[in-house]
């Protein structure tokens, strides 16, 4: 099943900043669930890579999302970029972890599975907006953005209420990730030292430098320190000197020095995870990690990076896959259809040779 992934490269040496664009509305929501409500008939076809279960109806009805079910909305309103379930008339998601925006003129509804209208008394010729709680006309009085403001894709600048509106009632949320509830328009809020920040789609400056990339991952350019070399005129019937070798032998630790060593490593796995946290802070939205890209490492010295919901990427289930922390559901043994849910590997169907055991594939 694909993922929700966003993947970015960042520039560890003779770079000053990183943009990326992230919607701060509709974030991706794990849509799948266990096939205990559905006929066995339909649990045997929907075990094709890609699909999935999902309920409809307020988790009444556990239904299958495969390329069979899937098929264009028709006289129904769904979400941007879903699909209507054939037989089932109503609205499923193209993936497992997919966004579900109705555009502005529209809310969901969890019950009949599809897309509402917004009602409020406005004239024919306008529809009700919810986020602004206004009436907007269908035909739109655009006028320029002022300068330091933009509007999202798909509004415009209204010259009567000063304000950005969506063009249609289908409009998608906001994308920018300045968006300003206040003023409804993508407007940098100033900084604490008074400066603003600037406008939407420019890189900030760089105030503080940024943390570095995990353990395994490219660091800066550093000369390897060279190798102790064995001793060299020490009598060979001496024990050890103090630089930890003697005829090309190394000396033995004490229990002090060893105890040291543990305290320093340990110190160094919670400096690793802090810089992790900082990470995700940093170049993340929401809950997302920042997971490393195996085999991304260049000469340019970049470190290549995803955004992950490892809660539910079926990829990295649990955790980063490429640190060994996370899990890859699809290529546990037996899985013929498996999710991720709350970070753990959950089959739902398996192989032949294999039978289902509390959401594990075990060989008989």
């Amino acid at each position: 099943m694909p993922s929700i992934k966003a993947l970015i490269t960042v520039a560890l040496l003779g770079a000053s900043s990183v943009t990326a664009t992230w919607g701060k509305f509709h974030q991706p929501v794990n849509w799948g669930c266990g096939n205990s409500k559905a006929p066995q008939k339909e649990r045997d076809d929907c075990s094709s890579r890609g699909s999935f279960f999902t309920y409809i109806g307020g988790k009444g009805k556990a239904v299958c999302c495969s390329e069979k079910t899937k098929t264009p909305p028709r006289d129904i309103d769904c979400p941007i970029g879903w699909y209507m379930h054939k037989w089932e008339k109503c609205c499923i998601p193209p993936k497992e972890v997919n966004e579900c925006d109705c555009g502005e003129g529209f809310t969901w509804n969890s019950n009949l599975n599809k897309c509402t209208k917004n009602k409020q008394h406005c004239k024919p010729s306008e529809w009700w907006h919810e986020r602004s709680k206004e009436c907007v006309p269908n035909t739109p009085s655009k006028g320029d953005c002022p300068k330091g403001k933009t509007c999202p894709k798909g509004w415009y600048w209204c010259k009567w209420t000063k304000k950005c509106r969506p063009e249609t009632p289908h409009t998608p949320a906001p994308d920018c990730d300045d968006w300003n509830d206040n003023t409804q328009c993508c407007e940098p809020p100033a900084t604490p030292s008074g400066n603003p920040k600037p406008p939407h789609g420019q890189p900030p400056k760089d105030d503080k430098p940024k943390p570095k990339p995990p353990h395994g991952q490219p660091p800066k350019d550093e000369k390897p320190k060279p190798k102790p070399q064995p001793g060299h005129g020490h009598d060979k019937d001496k024990k050890d000197d103090k630089h930890g070798y003697n005829n090309g032998h190394h000396w033995k630790r004490t229990v002090e020095e060893r105890v040291q060593a543990a305290v320093k490593l340990r110190t160094e796995q919670e400096q690793l995870e802090i810089q992790q946290e900082e990470l995700n802070a940093m170049y993340c939205p929401g809950r997302l990690q920042a997971c490393s890209v195996n085999g991304t490492a260049s000469l340019d010295h970049s470190w290549s990076y995803e955004c992950i919901d490892t809660q539910s990427e079926l990829e990295s289930c649990g955790g980063c896959a490429s640190t060994g922390e996370g899990v890859d559901c699809t290529a546990l043994p037996g899985v013929r259809a498996v999710t991720c849910n709350a970070g753990q590997c959950e089959a739902y169907n398996c192989a032949t040779g294999f039978k289902l055991v509390d959401s594990v594939c075990v060989a008989l």
